[in-house]
């Protein structure tokens, strides 16, 4: 369900077509939101039919798009999912599970798999602060955008909030890493757990 409101979210900034929303989930998206375009197409098709967003075809030479662009209806959508609470999801981090049955390893081996954990989380944080930076900055397409469609003495919130989300999940990466020293910490007790 979520797919929904983060494809109103986009379009709520520009209208794009199928192709490029995939695109922008396989980019810029990818780091709160991931989509396949065999996902995309068929929930844009559905949504063009409850009239949250519209279709308009484009032909360019040979080349047959459509355009979908988020309609009043689709912006109130957004804005009532937004303001709402919503439940957690079930936990299913396939790195947690693996951690969970990892005593069947040496400490060679899970010294082995958390370091590449490390790296990936590491790599991440590096992506994450430059991704934030750009929407710092207002380099992102989807921030010029955004920006353009709103009042100037929004513009600061706006980048500042964006900004804020990314300051989570550099933190929830900081937090994945010292957790994995910890776990390898775990893997060399030998005298039972101690905190």
């Amino acid at each position: 369900m979520s797919l929904r409101y983060a494809i109103l979210g986009v379009l709520d900034a520009q209208p794009m077509t199928g192709y490029e929303l995939g695109s922008f989930f396989e980019t810029s998206a990818n780091w709160v939101w991931s989509a396949k375009l065999s996902q995309i197409y068929p929930l844009l098709n559905a949504m063009a039919d409850e009239g949250v967003v519209f279709s308009e075809d484009e032909v360019h030479g040979r080349r047959h798009s459509t355009r979908y662009t988020i309609t009043e209806a689709g912006r109130a959508e957004l804005r009532e999912w937004v303001g709402s609470v919503h439940r957690l999801p079930p936990a299913r981090d396939p790195m947690l599970l693996q951690a969970l049955f990892m005593d069947v390893l040496d400490n060679h081996a899970v010294d082995g798999v958390l370091d590449e954990y490390v790296s990936a989380m590491r790599d991440r944080i590096a992506d994450l602060r430059e991704h934030q930076r750009s929407l710092i900055e207002g380099e992102t397409e989807l921030i010029r955008e955004r920006m353009k469609a709103r009042p100037m003495e929004e513009h600061d919130r706006m980048q500042m909030m964006k900004s804020v989300v990314f300051s989570g999940m550099i933190r929830h990466c900081e937090v994945s890493i010292s957790w994995a020293e910890d776990l390898r910490v775990a893997a060399r007790l030998t005298g039972g757990w101690q905190e």
